[in-house]
Order: C-alpha cells, then sequence, then structure tokens
C-alpha cells in the first residue's frame, strides 16, 4: 500500500499545519527537503529554525513514519539531551496516556514487533497523510510550550525513559 504524496502536498500541509510555528514563535522554514539517497529511507523533511532551535518535521512514506524532532535551545543540557522526539516526550509527560499517531520503531525490536507496528503504521495511514498531518499540528500548537520550558531534570528523565524503550 503506498500513501504517495508530493512535496508540492507535503509543502501545502505543513504550511496549513504548522504555519504557526512561523507566525506564533518566529521560526524561518528553510525549503522542503526530498531525501532520496537510498530509497528504503526517502523521506521529506520540512525544517523551522530560530536563533539555536530547531523542529524538523520528516515523512517517510516506506516506512509510513512521520515525526517531529525539536532541538531545544538549553545550552545546560548535552549534545544529545538537546534533541527531543516531540510524540514520544508527550507520551512521557503523560505517563503513557497521549499515544503517538503511529507506533514507533526501535533499535532491537523482535520481527514479530516490528511486524506488529508496521501494521498498525499501515492502518494508521490508511486513509492517506493529511488527517494525521494535521493531528499531529494540532498536537504540536498544544504542547510545544510545554515541550520548550520542561525543566532540565523532566528532560533528562525523558531521555532515560527513551534509551529504556531502545535497548
Amino acid at each position: 500500500m503506498m500513501i504517495e504524496m508530493t512535496i508540492s502536498e507535503f509543502e501545502a500541509s505543513i504550511e496549513n499545519n504548522f504555519g504557526f510555528l512561523k507566525t506564533k514563535y518566529g521560526f524561518d522554514r528553510r525549503e522542503i527537503q526530498n531525501i532520496n539517497d537510498d530509497p528504503r529511507d526517502a523521506y521529506l523533511l520540512a525544517r523551522f529554525s530560530r536563533d539555536d532551535e530547531r523542529i524538523d518535521i520528516a515523512w517517510n512514506e516506506m516506512a509510513k513514519s512521520l515525526s517531529i524532532l525539536i532541538r531545544l535551545s538549553n545550552n545546560e543540557l548535552g549534545r544529545k539531551e538537546r534533541y527531543v522526539y516531540f510524540e514520544p516526550f508527550v507520551e512521557f509527560l503523560s505517563k503513557d496516556e497521549l499515544l503517538p499517531i503511529a507506533p514507533q520503531l526501535f533499535p532491537r525490536m523482535s520481527m514479530k514487533a516490528i511486524e506488529s507496528v508496521m501494521r498498525q503504521r499501515n492502518e494508521a495511514f490508511r486513509d492517506g497523510i493529511s488527517s494525521k498531518m494535521a493531528l499531529l499540528g494540532e498536537k504540536l500548537r498544544q504542547y510545544l510550550d510545554i515541550v520548550r520550558s520542561s525543566p532540565i531534570e523532566i528532560i533528562r528523565e525523558y531521555e532515560k525513559w527513551y534509551e529504556a524503550r531502545t535497548s
């Protein structure tokens, strides 16, 4: 099952659902990138940046992965700690109440677990990506201030929580 999205469709969806990053927060958006060195790992990337902060929104069609990576502007955090995967962070903050739109794949997952995640992802994007982009945009609008203002201790707890899930 393919969910084809052209660069122009992705760009329009980014503008419609994430334009508030420019108007409310003063982020600049770079041109949409089509990163396709390896067709199995090709993705579309929208990058918003402001000073030392960055928000990357990516769609990987083959993996059916829609994700947001936030680079926080906090020099007290270590290099790795400054990068926060948005939906898992919200899941962590909500104590597993607010799950990601589509489940994540983690390193060292069994084949059975990967197959299960991919079935769930196929189901999540069965009707296309547009409605999921809108949901993700609304979720970011609702939680971005919380993520950006999270104390260092919370970010470090999240890093441990995330690391435990990936090992």
